[in-house]
């Protein structure tokens, strides 16, 4: 079944949860998807701008996504939501990682998307996993009512095609599920 204009598949787990994993998936499985949607659109929420850059697609995935999963929600009635998590304490030591390879060379609307989903610019371990938890928690709470609508996957845990493609009613490809960026 393809998705139509309001039908669309949204990763909503935060950046390091396996967003790049599954937006490779779900490439894989005949979706057309956009990784890390420009950042502008989860700091401005540019209305017009989300409605041109998901038309084309069948959804998006990572951070600015993640950032703004409750008006994609209103925009895209219909749609399906996969919230990528995995342990706090391993995504923590990645974001550690991700932050320290980056430095500070971040452009000002990655540096503002950064404080709208975590509170903070820079690597702060207690704001950040606090921040983590809370997106958690406002996703499932969301969700709720609606537990046909948003799939957890951890795919850092091993979870792959079975889940994803179980929630989808997709069929499982002769492929293996992609792991874009193994953490040591």
């Amino acid at each position: 079944m393809r998705y139509t204009l309001w039908n669309k598949i949204f990763g909503i787990g935060p950046g390091r949860t396996g967003t790049t994993s599954l937006t490779d998936a779900l490439g894989i499985l005949g979706y057309r998807m956009l990784h890390y949607a420009r950042p502008d659109l989860a700091v401005r929420e540019d209305r017009l701008r989300l409605w041109w850059l998901y038309l084309a697609r069948d959804g998006g995935t990572d951070t600015p996504v993640a950032a703004i999963f409750r008006k994609l929600d209103r925009l895209f009635p219909g749609s399906r939501f996969i919230c990528t998590e995995r342990d706090p304490e391993t995504w923590l030591e990645s974001m550690r990682r991700h932050y320290a390879n980056r430095g500070s060379d971040v452009s000002p609307m990655e540096r503002a998307l950064r404080i709208k989903m975590y509170g903070t610019a820079d690597f702060e371990p207690a704001r950040l996993t606090q921040a983590y938890e809370n997106h958690l928690d406002a996703v499932r709470e969301h969700f709720s009512n609606r537990p046909d609508r948003l799939f957890r996957l951890r795919i850092c845990d091993g979870e792959g095609w079975n889940e994803l493609c179980a929630f989808l009613g997709k069929d499982i490809p002769d492929h293996p599920f992609p792991h874009a960026h193994k953490d040591p």
